[in-house]
């Protein structure tokens, strides 16, 4: 039998179902679990079906990429604003979806079977979302597509972590002396002016979902990620999620009240040691009285006692996990297009668009700009959310609003 690499393609549950027991053979992130994989691929409205890549090397299997068959709108964001939503036939492969080995070998055979894959028009593109910027797949990623067909973008992402301690006081003894200060002048001040009306409730089980869901959702809806379409929303989708966490004894989920009204929240999973961050949010009101930061060392305190390794913050731009994390790396989303007239006016447009928001935040930010119009950009969506909430509660109050 030949000894080269193989590469199938998995594109139905029982295929799946029946590697199980060699997915579930090699450590990996939460997300690419295959019960929380499953679970996805049967609640998301936009999924047509699973596009799992297994590498065999004489007959046995070395490595998986994970994958789903989507159609969805590809977004093309001028900062925080979308210009565009074209829909497309996408190939999405998941974050942190690569398990077993991951050689230049493996990495070139799955791209390959991609390249493959978008030839036979199967998608318009594919996407391989957020992979490290050193990796192998990334760089046969950016590599072996023709030049018509690859991605010139690839804008990079800091992914942040967390080391946790045996115990709380010796995460206290890591932070520098200034940032110890400033978190007990926080709480400080939060216990002074609303004192024993602080209440933080850990829920986990399965009769829990319940409460998160309306809890959440009640804090959520006054942020700006509402107005962007990110973050916690109380839909279907986040039930089933929400649900199947729990029903593994991984769910976390940590609200703060303030005279019994939840105020802020975190909630993610607790998986094989690590934290994994999912929704955390605080309502603006309380901005001043800084709940979020408040919530966070309640959280890691209670991580700690459960005896957590780690945090895993994920990718992206934000004070709080450049405060907590002390371990970082860069990731990206890689796009492959598909040789065809769509696949490359994607390219096109994408490339196009891309380098005009660069080249708009390079001169913002040289003007010493960025971040006012990014807290202006946050400002507007909150206000727009405030008052599509005003209007929603004045229509829902008025007679013959029901129609």
């Amino acid at each position: 039998m030949s000894s080269q690499l193989q590469v199938r393609t998995l594109r139905s549950l029982p295929e799946i179902e029946a590697i199980r027991e060699v997915w579930e053979s090699w450590p990996g992130h939460r997300d690419s679990d295959i019960d929380f994989c499953l679970m996805l691929i049967q609640a998301h409205p936009d999924v047509l079906r699973p596009h799992v890549l297994v590498a065999y090397r004489s007959g046995r299997p070395q490595s998986l990429l994970i994958g789903r068959a989507e159609h969805r709108p590809i977004e093309f964001r001028g900062g925080y604003f979308s210009i565009l939503r074209p829909r497309a036939q996408i190939l999405t492969f998941i974050p942190w979806g690569l398990r077993g080995d991951k050689s230049p070998e493996t990495s070139r055979a799955f791209v390959e079977e991609i390249l493959t894959s978008l030839r036979k028009r199967d998608a318009d593109t594919a996407a391989l979302v957020f992979v490290d910027v050193n990796s192998p797949i990334r760089m046969m990623a950016r590599q072996l597509p023709s030049v018509f067909c690859r991605d010139f973008l690839a804008a990079t992402k800091v992914h942040w972590k967390m080391e946790l301690a045996e115990n709380i006081d010796e995460v206290w003894r890591r932070f520098s002396g200034d940032h110890r200060r400033q978190l007990r002048r926080k709480a400080r001040k939060l216990h002074a002016e609303f004192g024993e009306q602080i209440r933080v409730s850990s829920l986990r089980g399965p009769a829990d979902v319940d409460r998160i869901m309306q809890d959440a959702e009640q804090v959520a809806r006054t942020t700006y990620q509402r107005g962007l379409g990110v973050g916690f929303s109380a839909t279907d989708e986040m039930r089933k999620r929400l649900s199947l966490q729990a029903q593994k004894d991984w769910l976390r989920a940590y609200i703060l009240y303030i005279s019994n009204a939840p105020c802020a929240f975190w909630i993610g999973s607790l998986y094989k040691g690590v934290f994994y961050s999912d929704y955390l949010a605080h309502d603006p009101g309380y901005d001043k009285h800084s709940v979020g930061t408040f919530l966070t060392m309640n959280t890691i305190e209670a991580l700690c006692g459960e005896g957590a390794k780690g945090i895993d913050f994920g990718p992206g731009h934000s004070r709080y996990k450049q405060q907590f994390s002390n371990s970082r790396h860069e990731e990206s989303t890689v796009y492959i297009f598909a040789p065809t007239i769509k696949g490359i006016g994607l390219n096109v447009v994408r490339t196009f668009l891309g380098l005009i928001d660069s080249a708009l935040k390079m001169v913002l930010q040289h003007a010493r700009l960025l971040s006012q119009v990014k807290r202006l950009a946050r400002w507007r969506i909150s206000q727009r959310e405030t008052s599509s909430d005003t209007r929603a509660a004045y229509s829902s109050s008025c007679p013959g609003s029901h129609r």
